[in-house]
Parts: structure tokens; sequence; C-alpha cells
């Protein structure tokens, strides 16, 4: 069980962060806080064909998969709120999802609560969520 958990921590602290997409008119519409002038903290939105309660279902699901701490979900505001730990640090993981025409947005932020630097772990952390994420 050590030897997994050392591995996962390892694979957390990688040094190369992943090119995340973003889609720069879903982004516009983002309801989430802007990230701080600071590397540890990432934000980015997509487009989904599909309807806004199946893409925060979706979401929910991704996030108890890459193992979220603590979940709060707002249906009626379509918002999701995650910590993970990492160590002693904890991060803070924002999800909503809003509706345009036939299409949803979902917006994603992942922050580290201190510190400047996170080594990339909310990056991969994100790049994670789009990998599992079943839409």
């Amino acid at each position: 069980m050590a030897m997994v958990m050392g591995l996962s921590v390892l694979g957390l602290l990688g040094c190369s962060e992943p090119e995340l997409p973003n889609d720069a008119g879903a982004y516009e519409a983002t309801p989430l806080e802007e990230c701080p002038d600071s590397p540890n903290c990432v934000r980015i939105s997509l487009w989904f064909d599909a309807e806004p309660d199946e893409v925060l279902s979706a979401a929910r699901e991704a996030l108890e998969e890459i193992g979220a701490g603590s979940l709060e979900l707002d249906d009626e505001a379509r918002r999701i709120d995650a910590t993970f730990r990492v160590f002693v640090f904890t991060d803070d993981v924002a999800i909503a999802v809003t509706s345009h025409d036939d299409r949803s947005a979902l917006h994603i932020r992942s922050a580290s609560r201190v510190g400047r630097d996170d080594l990339g772990v909310n990056a991969r952390r994100v790049a994670g969520f789009l990998d599992v994420l079943e839409l």
C-alpha cells in the first residue's frame, strides 16, 4: 500500500505539465473566479453537445473517480465544489456548468490554497479529470 501511495505521489509531482484544451467562447462566459497571477491555479472552459444536467452528473462522477476528498453539489446552481489533499496541502476544485443555445459549457478551476507554485499538480489534476470525463 505504501508503495502504491508513493507512486501516486510521484505521479502528482511529475515534471511536465499537460497542455490543456480551452475553448475561448466558453471561457468568456465562465462564472468561476479568475486565477491569481501565480502558477498554482488552472481555469479552463469547454463546450459539450449535451444537456447541462448530464454534464454536471458526468463531472461529479469524474471528480469521484480521480479521488476528490469531499464534494459539495448544488444542482440548482449547477456547481460542484471539491477538495483534494496532497501531503499536508489542500487544493480546491470548482466546477460550474452553464447553458448556451443547444450546448453546455463546463468550467473548471483547480487551485492550491497556499504557496505560489504547485509543481504542476493542478494542471495534471484537470488533465486527469478530462481523461475520465465521460460525455
